[in-house]
């Protein structure tokens, strides 16, 4: 293997960071498309996206905040294991750690979703 080892990793609170990820980007999100939300030309956006960003809105600066502050310690836990790797290699769909079986194959892109897009959080998060 051209002297490659492969070496088993852990990395902490990897399953918070799902959250993280929807809070930090989703708010980032919608602060972009807000003018449109204020023009109420939202309509253009998609069904579930609309619903998606409707969501988001609940979510308070505190949730910002924490999950900027998340973000920042899974940083340096990927900091401290690329002192010990060079690179991480993971399946590129959900994997069940329980049943051995990958939870899904790559979603099909709906032709709908080509025009105005599409938003999944529980497809994404898998």
């Amino acid at each position: 293997m051209h002297g490659c080892e492969i070496v088993e990793i852990t990395i902490p609170e990897l399953q918070k960071m799902r959250i993280a990820h929807i809070v930090s980007y989703g708010s980032e999100a919608l602060c972009s498309l807000m003018p449109r939300f204020l023009e109420r030309n939202f309509q253009k956006l998609a069904l579930d996206s609309r619903i998606n960003l409707a969501v988001i809105q609940s979510f308070t600066g505190s949730d910002y905040v924490a999950a900027q502050r998340l973000r920042r310690r899974l940083k340096y836990y990927h900091m401290e294991i690329f002192k010990k790797v060079d690179i991480i290699v993971t399946p590129s769909t959900g994997y069940d750690k329980l049943s051995s079986y990958y939870i899904m194959t790559t979603p099909k892109i709906h032709p709908s979703a080509l025009a105005c897009g599409e938003s999944d959080l529980e497809v994404a998060g898998a």
